[in-house]
């Protein structure tokens, strides 16, 4: 990797990241991809980047934030770190405390999501500015991904309908959020998930909460034939909502709204999809975790199983884990 890069700790109006289509030193990336592709990507294992950021954040952090910090400073001593944009209205106070760290060797723009449209537009237009772009451009940029959100559509109702190869629609759906892959095909990655989709038996699962940190999980779930057939928080990232304007787009992202909103979304997405057990994965150490309560309610009320699921250093799932999955769900 010889570009410099843009990182962010959620996903942002990635339509702005267009603005460097055309320059070859400049781009835009997903830190939590870097992160857990860090093998790949970065030369070094997810695990020793959570150790790194273990020198400066106390245990009580979760890996994700050590992570993102080290890939942050990983960059930044390698002169590959062109900065950092930082959601600090939709994402843990956490966030605010790493921002507040990478600004003392990297220029940090911070971002709002706002659950009220006039202050989320006036949002937008500002940070288009701060990248020199006008609000008008944004919004045709974000005209200009249609193929991709159509795309993103067919691939839903595909894994929805239960799929062998889930997994490949888990990372279409978040390289599709992801500007580090703008320049690859990602029109072309959706259509590999499905064209390679086969009907799969077994128990429709939905998978709520963030991106497992775990290695392994999805081949886990795969041996005991638990399918998953909807991906939460993936799907949320992929922004392929019907909307009339940008603006909309980001009202209807629930990742970064209010508990309220998020509910009932998952609640019309349970019964829709069938779904006939709830795995909920929390990040150790983050504050999610108190969000076991609600779920657990809502899966009583609907009268499906449902098991709480917790992980802190990337790595394989642990026996404890499986033990539960399988007495849960199997």
């Amino acid at each position: 990797m010889n570009e410099k890069l843009w990182i962010f700790n959620t996903t942002v109006p990635l339509e702005i990241f267009k603005r460097f289509e055309n320059d070859a030193g400049v781009r835009g990336a997903d830190a939590n991809n870097l992160f857990i592709n860090a093998d790949s990507i970065l030369g070094i294992s997810p695990y020793q980047l959570t150790l790194n950021g273990e020198i400066t954040f106390p245990m009580a952090y979760c890996s994700w934030i050590k992570g993102i910090f080290s890939v942050a400073h990983l960059l930044h001593s390698n002169n590959l770190l062109a900065g950092f944009i930082a959601v600090e209205l939709g994402d843990c106070a956490n966030s605010k405390v790493m921002a507040y760290l990478i600004e003392n060797f990297s220029k940090v723009i911070r971002f709002l999501y706002f659950e009220e449209k006039k202050l989320l537009q006036r949002e937008l237009e500002k940070f288009a500015n701060l990248f020199q772009f006008s609000f008008s451009e944004l919004t045709e940029r974000w005209e200009e991904r249609n193929n991709l959100r159509q795309s993103l559509k067919k691939a839903q109702a595909t894994y929805t309908e239960g799929v062998a190869n889930f997994d490949d629609f888990f990372v279409a759906f978040l390289t599709a959020s992801d500007p580090l892959y703008f320049k690859d095909d990602q029109l072309k990655t959706v259509k590999i998930a499905v064209e390679n989709s086969l009907p799969a038996t077994g128990k429709r699962i939905a998978f709520l909460g963030v991106p497992p940190i775990q290695s392994d999980l999805w081949q886990v779930l795969k041996e005991r034939d638990l399918i998953v057939c909807y991906f939460e928080t993936p799907e949320e990232f992929a922004l392929f909502k019907e909307a009339d304007s940008i603006v909309e787009q980001y009202l209807l992202f629930t990742y970064p709204a209010s508990y309220q909103f998020r509910y009932q979304e998952v609640k019309k997405q349970l019964k829709t999809r069938e779904i006939e057990g709830i795995i909920f994965y929390s990040q150790d150490f983050c504050y999610r975790e108190g969000e076991k309560v609600l779920w657990q309610e809502l899966a009583d009320e609907l009268k499906i199983p449902f098991v709480h699921i917790q992980h802190d250093k990337p790595g394989p799932t642990s026996a404890q884990t499986i033990l539960r999955i399988e007495a849960a769900l199997t």
